[in-house]
């Protein structure tokens, strides 16, 4: 081997190199780009579970008018549909769903309710007929029949509405409004709670 092309190959060796280190640190750039881009990326989940027919979406921070509406019949179902036998149940299904800053009143109430209901042997059931949802506010309006049946077997039977409102934290829905009242729904008033 002659010294002259020693010399060739080692200035090849040292471009190619520099070459390589340039391309290692444009990899490191992209690669830790994508990592950010990723982290901050809005993720979409799309849920069909067995019950329901169409797909839901639920993102980080909000979700979509079929992901609202079914949590939202779920709330009344679960608010509407309450017997002595129940109510530890409801009580346990409810509470993973409330925000914090409604739990201790929605709780109190419901133990209030829970209470008379057991001392006076009655259940409560509530047959959805139609579902009303302002997407905009996760406010959620579930119109039936609520039909309350004493010991001896006597019903009393209205039209109630369960207006719910909800929103998506960290693709977890959470209520932060609950409310109930005789009659059709109040959608016209969204501003306003009845």
């Amino acid at each position: 081997m002659t010294f002259e092309k020693l010399t060739l190959d080692w200035a090849l060796q040292k471009r190619l190199n520099v070459f390589l280190g340039a391309l290692l640190i444009l990899s490191l750039i992209a690669l830790l780009a994508l990592s950010v881009a990723l982290a901050r990326a809005e993720r979409t989940v799309v849920l069909v579970p067995p019950e329901v027919t169409t797909t839901m979406e639920i993102r980080r921070g909000s979700a979509d008018k079929d992901t609202l509406q079914a949590w939202g019949q779920f709330a009344a179902h679960a608010l509407g549909n309450v017997t002595p036998a129940n109510i530890d149940m409801t009580r346990t299904t409810l509470e993973p769903l409330l925000d914090a800053s409604i739990y201790d009143e929605v709780i109190g109430r419901l133990e209030a309710e829970m209470d008379n209901i057991f001392k006076e042997r009655r259940t409560v059931s509530f047959e959805p007929h139609s579902v009303a949802v302002d997407e905009g506010n996760g406010r959620v309006w579930v119109t039936g029949m609520s039909v309350v049946t004493s010991l001896v077997g006597a019903e009393v039977r209205h039209q109630r509405t369960f207006e719910v409102e909800m929103r998506i934290s960290g693709y977890h829905p959470r209520l932060t409004w609950i409310g109930t009242y005789e009659g059709a729904p109040r959608t016209a008033e969204i501003g306003e709670r009845g």
